[in-house]
């Protein structure tokens, strides 16, 4: 399978997945307070701990820069700026922190390998 095939298909999933996890919070709203629901959203905040995780290891794989203001780390979107080319600048969607992006490099060959435990 091609790689933009794969990262269409893990696209449809997580869109899906976030969907899925919009319901159950507003589901979760309507449960009585007690232990059921906590216990409900314990496992809605695991679950898009999960996401997080997985969007920032993905952007890592395919050679994304990554900004270390949360952890998981975030990927850094290309954004067009005056005077730069619109892709030739990176800001982060959390903190807003903007870097010239660095050279090109092939997906998965970027940088250094992702480390979840780097938080720096």
């Amino acid at each position: 399978m091609e790689l933009l095939k794969i990262v269409e298909a893990y696209t449809q999933g997580m869109t899906a997945v976030q969907g899925a996890l919009e319901g159950l919070k507003t589901a979760k709203d309507k449960l009585p307070e007690g232990k059921d629901k906590e216990a409900v959203v314990k496992k809605i905040e695991e679950v898009e701990h999960a996401i997080l995780h997985a969007k920032a290891e993905m952007g890592a794989t395919l050679g994304y820069v990554l900004c270390q203001c949360t952890w998981p780390a975030q990927v850094m979107v290309p954004v067009a700026s005056s005077g730069e080319s619109s892709r030739d600048l990176l800001k982060c969607p959390n903190c807003g922190k903007q870097l010239s992006r660095p050279h090109k490099t092939e997906a998965g060959t970027g940088g250094r390998k992702f480390d979840p435990y780097d938080v720096y």
